[in-house]
């Protein structure tokens, strides 16, 4: 007999807006652009930073910081989601090989594989 299915209440925990204070003082976040070495050269990179910390993490740009510390609770942010999903627009598929090709393939290997041999042979002698 199977399970019965779970129920899950969504829970309304009462936060309404993206978080901008510092969740351990409540003092107001703050982003803060730094430059960062990459690949031999310097970029311009933001991180975040409360009372007492700063994130580990370096973003790209002050809006994937802002949409990334404003989930709180699973609230999601005012700003537009920096992270695309990859769209595909059309699908190519690999070529398909006749029987023609794959038997030239298959000469072509146990030529190599021959000559391999014969050289191998003479370097043994």
């Amino acid at each position: 007999m199977p399970r019965p299915k779970k129920t899950s209440k969504v829970v309304e925990l009462g936060f309404k807006e993206p978080r901008k204070l510092c969740p351990f003082s409540g003092d107001d976040l703050k982003i803060v652009p730094v430059t960062a070495a990459a690949a031999g050269h310097l970029v311009e990179k933001f991180q975040v930073r409360g009372t007492g910390w700063v994130s580990t993490k370096l973003f790209d740009s002050r809006e994937e910081a802002e949409w990334v510390f404003s989930h709180d609770h699973g609230v999601p942010p005012r700003m537009k989601n920096p992270y695309k999903r990859v769209e595909v627009v059309g699908e190519v598929l690999p070529p398909d090989p006749s029987m023609k090709d794959v038997e030239k393939g298959v000469k072509d290997a146990l030529a190599l594989g021959e000559d391999f041999a014969g050289a191998a042979s003479e370097i043994m002698k």
